[in-house]
């Protein structure tokens, strides 16, 4: 979260040069066209570490307690240490590692392997020789607590990994994939079943479902062992979901997956995430450092589990056919918690093929969907408890969506437009929701028959919207080339006719204040809607007493709000107030009058700023595909929303947000 100045971001990136290449988008020696497969990913191979970054997550085993328990005693409260290795890994002769409090022991609890060196004091990063196991399927927590390397045959009974797995459930056990390796999910069942069953072929939701740990600061750990300068782990060919939990046999809570590669691009795609059905007890369940490539999205629905998630990367989430996906899909109860935090969301939402393989900009049957999306965060949130905060959405298949209780704050939006909707709204005159210091840099898609997705909307508070703080945002036409921008803002009552709204209160008592809005061609910078949904049993007025104060506004038609009255039942008029704004033609003139020294700063041009050599019209392929290697020992400020964020602030005289 720090500002990046140019000189300083040069600074930061001169050693990364060589890996980078001149063009930055080779990483890994690896290059591609746009109308080229990429048959291996950017993260496939080693780098050189950049200086560490603060605020990762940091556990601490469970020490054994040896003089009341054996260590490969099922009570043994201490966390075991299962290391897995598809490159040396042998799960005859692995052994099962602890933690004494200081140092890594093994299963006769000694510091030191067969060569006398000591297995080290960072079980991430072990320092001593050990022995890893080759199979998840042999080390996986079962569905009836059985202990590790018992037979399956491969049917649904005692399934490894399965979606409802409870080896030691309550036990901070760690389970730590070796850097750099692959594993093939499916094949690594499947050799598993055939050891006792010849003609094995698993069925089952197998995945690297675990149950949960003892509390939060004693959790069970899914994660990455070895250098940092080395790839994540690398996992394909999910049956169902790589993460598949479902209701509360037993309750997922206390768990974190770390460092983890989620790779979809296989004939087993999967989801990345699927958690389904959780109460209220699935609580501190972290994802960090992870990256989901290619998946069907990731899912957090119908629970009321504590989700956070950050400093991960969700990139190129795909169906064929046409049908949905999101790069996150959230719709839990009102007291579920979802945090995302520091993270990366790039090309999610495309409906007709992968588009990393089908060229980009897309083409043909390719199209920007306008159901598809980044974020759909439909869930409800209770008392504001959710929040998107420092992170990327970029170039989603249409505009991000929201529902009440969010905080959206400090995130760089490349994107068509932002709803936040109230799902009907609250009797309650308590806030739902804050839009606040975040960039949105208007896009426009091309090359395809259908950009709906994109048509260069805004920001829009609807149905039954209340108490909304929208205040020092930035939304830029810098980079909308082609065509006009509707609007700023749209306020609106009940949007969708019929949806099945629990409430019907009117959008309300929202403040926008203190914002920069670029409508550019748009028939003005405000829209405000009445009389939609009256068929679902609504009543106008359906937008009443908001307000728009100390805004600086451009629009070349020098409109600055326009009334459209959608019913006969609607008010003739609306009761919005508009206080101390200022309107001006266009960004030049704007600028002249409030001393900015650049307000056409892009993503671009913030590439640039840092010595990328950026091709493309806008400098997305370049970010993808900067933004796709980082990972934990080689995160780079510069790439955040923060820096990002600051930089076009910078461009508006504004001071960067902390």
């Amino acid at each position: 979260m720090i500002f990046c100045a140019q000189t300083t971001c040069r600074n930061i990136l001169f050693a990364l040069m060589a890996v980078l290449a001149a063009t930055a988008c080779g990483g890994a020696g690896t290059a591609s066209t746009p109308d080229s497969p990429i048959d291996s990913r950017l993260d496939d191979g080693p780098v050189t570490p950049v200086t560490p970054v603060a605020g990762w997550s940091e556990f601490t085993p469970t020490a054994a307690d040896t003089a009341n328990y054996g260590l490969l005693d099922l009570r043994q409260p201490g966390s075991r240490l299962f290391y897995i290795s598809t490159s040396d890994g042998n799960d005859d002769t692995a052994m099962i590692y602890f933690w004494d409090g200081q140092y890594i022991i093994d299963e006769q609890g000694s510091r030191y392997d067969a060569a006398g060196n000591l297995y080290g004091t960072d079980p991430a990063n072990p320092s001593g020789m050990i022995r890893p196991f080759r199979s998840w399927a042999h080390v996986a927590p079962r569905n009836d607590g059985s202990d590790i390397g018992t037979a399956w045959d491969g049917g649904s009974s005692r399934t490894p990994g399965a979606i409802d797995a409870a080896t030691r459930y309550g036990y901070p056990d760690w389970w730590l994939f070796k850097r750099g390796d692959t594993f093939d999910l499916y094949q690594d069942f499947l050799d598993y079943a055939r050891r006792w069953n010849p003609n094995a072929s698993p069925s089952g939701t197998f995945n690297l479902a675990v149950s949960g740990g003892r509390s939060a600061t004693e959790r069970q750990i899914v994660g990455a062992y070895g250098a940092l300068s080395q790839p994540r782990p690398r996992f394909i060919n999910a049956e169902w979901a790589f993460i598949d939990r479902r209701g509360n046999s037993p309750t997922l809570r206390n768990v974190a997956y770390l460092s983890l590669h989620l790779d979809g691009r296989g004939p087993r795609r999967g989801r990345g995430l699927y958690l389904y059905g959780q109460d209220d007890s699935a609580q501190n369940i972290l994802i960090e450092d992870c990256w989901f490539d290619g998946t069907e999205g990731l899912i957090v629905q119908v629970t009321s589990a504590d989700v956070t998630i950050r400093r991960s990367i969700v990139s190129d989430s795909w169906k064929t056919g046409g049908d949905r996906v999101q790069g996150l899909y959230f719709s839990g109860h009102r007291d579920a918690v979802l945090r995302i935090e520091e993270s990366i969301f790039l090309r999610n939402g495309f409906t007709n093929g992968d588009p990393e393989r089908t060229g980009w900009p897309p083409t043909g049957s390719q199209v920007y969907d306008i159901f598809s999306r980044n974020l759909y965060l439909s869930g409800e949130c209770d008392n504001m408890n959710c929040w998107v905060v420092d992170t990327v959405s970029m170039i989603g298949a249409s505009g991000d969506q929201v529902r009440p209780g969010m905080r959206i704050e400090r995130n760089f939006f490349y994107q068509g437009y932002f709803a936040m909707g109230a799902d009907g709204g609250y009797q309650q005159n308590r806030p739902t929701g804050t839009i606040v210091n975040n960039v949105f840099q208007r896009f426009r898609g091309t090359g395809t028959n259908d950009n709906r997705g994109h048509p260069g909307w805004g920001i829009e508070l609807t149905s039954g919207s209340a108490n909304v703080e929208v205040s020092g945002n930035i939304m830029t036409s810098a980079q909308h080339t082609a065509g006009s921008a509707a609007y700023s803002v749209r306020l609106s009552a009940l949007y969708w006719f019929c949806y099945d709204h629990r409430f019907r209160y009117p959008t309300r008592s929202n403040l926008i204040r203190n914002n920069i809005f670029d409508s550019i061609a748009g028939e003005s910078v405000v829209i405000i809607a009445d009389g939609q949904g009256e068929t679902c049993g609504y009543s106008p007025p359906g937008v009443t007493d908001n307000a728009f104060e100390n805004n600086i506004m451009i629009n070349q038609r020098q409109t600055q709000s326009i009334y459209r009255r959608e019913s006969n039942s609607a008010p003739t008029g609306h009761d919005t107030r508009f206080a101390s704004n200022l309107m001006y033609r266009d960004r030049s003139a704007a600028a002249a009058a409030n001393g900015w020294p650049a307000p056409d700063r892009t993503l671009r041009s913030y590439l640039q700023s840092l010595g990328y050599t950026v091709r493309s019209d806008d400098g997305f392929i370049e970010y993808h595909r900067a933004a796709i290697e980082m990972r934990r020992g080689y995160w780079r400020p510069e790439l955040t929303a923060p820096s990002i964020v600051n930089y076009i602030r910078q461009g508006f005289a504004l001071d960067p947000v902390p």
